[in-house]
């Protein structure tokens, strides 16, 4: 029982903030724990109770494997997003001359809303700095951006979306 509430619990963290190094890394850290357990159980010849800790070891390896697809399908998210965001760019300069100042000038006009840049319930929103849009691809560490004037994009640091705020 107290598995499955840990595995929700990190899960959980990582819908909230949007990042799955940190659920990914505690996920790892305790499954390699109870790897060994088991290991040391086998010696000892407690089988029953290694078999049981090989078990919530491979859980855990399992909630490895979805933190990776919820961590690809959130740059996928965001990367679809960008290329909405960035047709409505287009259109704003076809017509005005220039880019947006900010996203919000796009709405409803250019496009009907600005999407959540993932499933995550902070982080999740796109940012329009100069002619780049950006958003957190993994909070505190990197950014994903799409410059409209060279009509390519990236990752950086997460400094650089924070510079000159």
């Amino acid at each position: 029982m107290e598995t499955i509430l840990i595995m929700a619990g990190l899960t959980g963290l990582a819908v909230l903030e949007g990042s799955s190094v940190g659920a990914f890394v505690m996920a790892a850290a305790v499954s390699g724990a109870f790897w060994i357990a088991a290991l040391w159980q086998a010696a000892k010849g407690g089988k029953p109770r290694a078999k049981e800790f090989a078990l919530k070891a491979a859980a855990y390896m399992v909630l490895i494997a979805l933190l990776f697809g919820l961590n690809a399908a959130n740059k996928r998210i965001g990367r679809l997003g960008m290329e909405r965001i960035a047709a409505a760019c287009e259109a704003y300069k076809a017509q005005k001359g220039t880019y947006p100042e900010a996203l919000a000038q796009l709405a409803p006009e250019y496009i009907k809303n600005i999407p959540p840049a993932k499933a995550s319930l902070r982080w999740s929103r796109y940012w329009l700095k100069g002619n780049q849009i950006m958003f957190a691809s993994e909070p505190g560490l990197v950014v994903a951006y799409y410059d409209l004037a060279a009509k390519e994009g990236g990752y950086v640091g997460m400094y650089k979306m924070l510079e000159n705020r």
